[in-house]
């Protein structure tokens, strides 16, 4: 019973850690959300990540639309000439065996049937022996891949710099310059001229998308808004326009 009430008189006279007062738990949690802040602050240093991604993944796009297109081209143009001249022969063939056919029937004589046999020989020497299109054909072929194979990307380049996003484009125009050697004067003279040709012709739904696109580049916000609400007037079903629109 004594060694009882000795524990009792321990466990009451055992102190108690102290509680953290209201002021020292918001200043640790100031502490945490600051230190949460500085960890987190270098992730939205991005640069030019979307750009590169959009023509990484364009190039990849582009060299699997020519590997589909360039090599069954070229395949065919080796083939042009041993195919036709095998047509050729096979109709001469029944031909020769139909003379052959009409001479044993008795309907064609033999002088008859030896002058169109000679006839039919000759014309097949001269499309099989004589003919210079399936040479030249491998080189045409082979043109035609090559200018393929650059008209592609560069209609790919020129497509995405006339209806892409300026602000990828124009990525530094409002510290006075881009990478395309277009000034911000120079650009505020376009969105200038833009705007007034579109007083001119306010039913022209894709010029006030443009329009909305370059104040936004500009920062020109309010009227950003207004001239794409007026592309949105003429164009409410279009997907690109209401998503840029709503950015």
């Amino acid at each position: 019973m004594v060694r009882t009430a000795a524990a009792a008189c321990r466990r009451i006279r055992r102190p108690r850690p102290p509680r953290p007062s209201p002021a020292t738990g918001a200043g640790s949690r100031n502490k945490r959300l600051r230190a949460q802040a500085r960890g987190r602050a270098p992730r939205r240093k991005r640069g030019g990540a979307p750009v590169t991604a959009f023509v990484v993944l364009g190039a990849v796009l582009i060299a699997g639309a020519l590997l589909f297109v360039v090599p069954p081209l070229l395949r065919r143009s080796s083939r042009t000439g041993a195919t036709r001249d095998a047509v050729n022969v096979a109709v001469y063939r029944d031909q020769l065996r139909e003379l052959d056919a009409d001479l044993r029937a008795g309907t064609l004589a033999s002088d008859q049937h030896e002058k169109a046999r000679r006839e039919i020989e000759a014309r097949l020497l001269a499309d099989v022996g004589g003919g210079e299109a399936p040479a030249q054909s491998p080189r045409h072929a082979r043109a035609a891949a090559l200018a393929l194979g650059v008209a592609v990307p560069i209609c790919a380049l020129a497509v995405y710099v006339a209806v892409g996003n300026p602000r990828t484009l124009l990525p530094q125009t409002s510290e006075g310059g881009n990478q395309h050697g277009l000034s911000a004067q120079q650009f505020e003279a376009l969105v200038s001229r833009l705007a007034a040709r579109l007083k001119d012709n306010p039913e022209d739904a894709e010029g006030w998308m443009m329009l909305g696109r370059s104040y936004a580049v500009l920062g020109r916000f309010g009227e950003s808004s207004e001239a794409y609400a007026k592309a949105a007037a003429r164009m409410p079903r279009d997907a690109q326009l209401l998503a840029d629109y709503a950015d």
